[in-house]
């Protein structure tokens, strides 16, 4: 699908510094830029990965950035130089995320340096999560269709900016993903829906969900993901957190993970 073309070549699955910037890209004819996935999570993950763009009409095929050099380091006087495990895709093995603690990036290729910082943020708990067939109200339904609605329960801190992130999977594949704030929810306990009206789930599915605290730039990438993928007439690359790149971003955030068999 092509939306999903634009979305892979402007910002990459599966999160920044006070200094954000939106750059208009030519979607048919770029010349191949740095794009840059990197996360860093209280779930023991720390993987960098480094690709080339392509352009709108080319295969979906990204190639892999080989040999860069990789730097990270926290603000406790700990820093690594990640190894390339597969091309482009850099780990670490001493550096994994930890709450409260700020993340430094710097990404050396073809002599052309990018760096990054972001702090994981406090966790809010998941209390808890629940599905339960419901009747399809939506304009696409009729009276005797019904969907399944997963819902999930956690306690917002009062007086603090908080973003959320929710992934869900099925059987650990990935299926659909969801970003919320506490505009209108700001220290109550939340019942919050994941809408997903094609869910479907068969007796004995694993139904998995994260649940990510992230910063507010992390937000605002993926919420100019969502607003990319409403196809603009003129789409522009969602907003960086990393110095000298137009194409990606660098997410320290939490994880918690629930799961429910149907």
């Amino acid at each position: 699908m092509r939306q999903n073309i634009i979305l892979s070549i402007i910002g990459m699955l599966i999160i920044f510094t006070s200094c954000t910037e939106e750059i208009d890209i030519d979607l048919n004819k770029i010349e191949p830029q740095v794009m840059i996935e990197a996360l860093v999570s209280t779930n023991g993950e720390t993987n960098i990965k480094l690709s080339q763009s392509i352009n709108f009409d080319e295969p979906n095929e990204f190639p892999a950035i080989q040999n860069a050099i990789v730097e990270l380091s926290d603000n406790y006087g700990n820093n690594e130089v990640l190894s390339e495990q597969s091309p482009g895709v850099y780990t670490s093995s001493s550096l994994t995320g930890n709450i409260g603690y700020t993340y430094n990036l710097i990404v050396t290729t073809e002599n052309e340096s990018y760096s990054s910082s972001c702090q994981i943020p406090q966790q809010v708990p998941m209390d808890s999560i629940t599905i339960s067939k419901v009747p399809d109200n939506s304009l696409r339904g009729n009276s005797n269709d019904s969907i399944l609605k997963v819902t999930v329960f956690y306690k917002d801190p009062e007086g603090i900016d908080n973003y959320y992130h929710f992934i869900e999977y099925r059987n650990n594949e990935k299926i659909k993903s969801y970003i919320i704030n506490d505009k209108f929810n700001d220290g109550l306990e939340v019942e919050r829906n994941l809408n997903y009206r094609d869910r479907e789930l068969e007796s004995g599915d694993t139904l998995k969900i994260e649940m990510r605290c992230i910063s507010a730039e992390v937000y605002e990438y993926l919420d100019d993901l969502n607003s990319l993928s409403a196809m603009s007439a003129t789409p522009t690359n969602p907003r960086t957190n990393i110095e000298n790149a137009t194409i990606g971003y660098f997410s320290a955030h939490t994880s918690e993970i629930k799961f429910l068999v149907y």
